[in-house]
């Protein structure tokens, strides 16, 4: 998947974003006729992608995956915004979001991750996978303090806004 989306990735970075990017030929005439023998557009090739991705078993899977990533984060005592394959999944994730307004509007782009995702969201939830890892090894509770007692209502707030913490948060 990371040798297919390579080109769209250059491509965003050298022509301004590559948004609605058609290969023609003839001066920008596409004579290709649209018959069998014709060359492919590749231009929809991120919205097909998309689809593909936003399969509820597949977009499932990739949230599953984003939450292992969670967990092996806090495991590491890293920032979730420092894993590679954590910032990958969330763009995956962001396409198959987003597929459907790129077929629409002929506009495709392979969006880089969501900044306040990965800095906001995904912290909090390491900070759930590591209370409950503590609550499960020591015998009695940790105190919450009061910067954590405002996690639940910043949690909830994500949820209601945001479609891909709601299925990382559900996985």
């Amino acid at each position: 998947l990371v040798n297919i989306l390579i080109p769209f990735e250059s491509q965003a970075r050298g022509r301004g974003g590559g948004r609605g990017s058609r290969s023609t030929r003839n001066g920008g005439n596409d004579d290709d006729g649209g018959g069998s023998t014709s060359q492919p557009d590749h231009s929809n090739i991120l919205g097909e992608i998309g689809m593909i991705l936003r399969d509820p078993q597949v977009y499932f899977l990739l949230a599953r995956e984003a939450v292992r990533r969670i967990e092996d984060v806090v495991e590491r005592q890293i920032l979730p915004a420092k894993d590679a394959t954590l910032v990958f999944l969330s763009r995956l994730l962001q396409l198959g979001v987003e597929c459907r307004s790129m077929l629409r509007e002929k506009i495709f782009r392979f969006h880089k991750a969501d900044e306040a995702l990965l800095h906001d969201f995904y912290p909090r939830l390491a900070a759930l996978v590591m209370d409950e890892k503590l609550d499960g090894t020591q015998a009695q509770p940790v105190k919450s303090s009061a910067a954590t007692d405002a996690d639940p209502y910043l949690l909830k707030e994500w949820l209601l806004r945001d479609s891909i913490a709601q299925v990382v948060f559900q996985t």
